[in-house]
């Protein structure tokens, strides 16, 4: 089943807040923008109603798996994101999704090279998902993990843009920032190993990320002359 085709109504997805969802793309958005109370509803050490619709419904015993074991939110979201890209690449190239494995080995190519600086230094639109799924059909061995780890970086990449519009405005970002640099280097080590354990890794480390980015959000911006003045001002 296409994850974006419509479902009967009776397979609907209706949420504890009063949410129905759909498709995979609208659970991505609810994930996006649910309450931690409304998450921990489906998802918890008893259940993952989440894991059981995507399963179940959609057929997709891959991403449930994915998903099957995490109580993060954030991290959910990314392996849903991820598998949607990645859907949408395996559906123009006529080429099957595949979940992480260690066995594929490196791809050192120009042509590898050059698919992932389009998904790292430019929004991603559809003709540029099909170019890319044009070259990766060509590379049906190490398809699947370079294209993982294209779409890693991509994100890692969105996460440094986000710490930077926070510096623009004025906020401390330094504990996102350093996060951030590590991504880096987990992804580089998942690049080298293929192993399913480090791009765990990776996806728990944007989590952490997001979850930092967040909170340096919504903090008070300090300007020390004005609370210099009012602690003198008290004296």
């Amino acid at each position: 089943m296409n994850t974006t085709d419509p479902i009967p109504a009776e397979k609907y997805f209706y949420t504890v807040d009063g949410k129905t969802l759909k498709s995979l793309p609208e659970l991505e958005n609810y994930l996006a923008t649910c309450s931690e109370d409304a998450f921990m509803h489906h998802v918890n050490a008893q259940k993952n109603d989440f894991y059981n619709w995507i399963l179940h419904v959609f057929n997709e015993e891959e991403c449930a798996k994915q998903i099957a074991t995490t109580t993060n939110r954030g991290s959910m979201r990314l392996q849903l994101q991820l598998f949607l890209r990645r859907q949408l690449i395996a559906q123009t190239s006529g080429m099957p999704i595949e979940s992480p494995t260690p066995s594929t080995p490196i791809s050192t190519s120009v042509e590898a090279t050059a698919a992932e600086h389009i998904l790292i230094n430019s929004p991603v639109s559809e003709d540029q998902l099909t170019r890319f799924a044009g070259f990766a059909s060509t590379r049906k061995d190490d398809q699947s993990d370079d294209v993982r780890i294209a779409l890693l970086r991509e994100k890692l990449a969105e996460l440094h843009g986000k710490v930077s519009e926070l510096r623009r405005v004025q906020k401390n970002p330094i504990i996102p920032d350093l996060l951030a640099r590590n991504a880096k280097v987990k992804i580089d080590y998942y690049a080298i190993t293929r192993d399913a354990a480090d791009y765990q890794k990776v996806i728990d480390a944007f989590a952490e990320i997001a979850q930092e980015i967040e909170y340096c959000a919504n903090e008070k911006t300090v300007n020390v002359k004005e609370e210099l003045g009012y602690f003198l001002s008290t004296k």
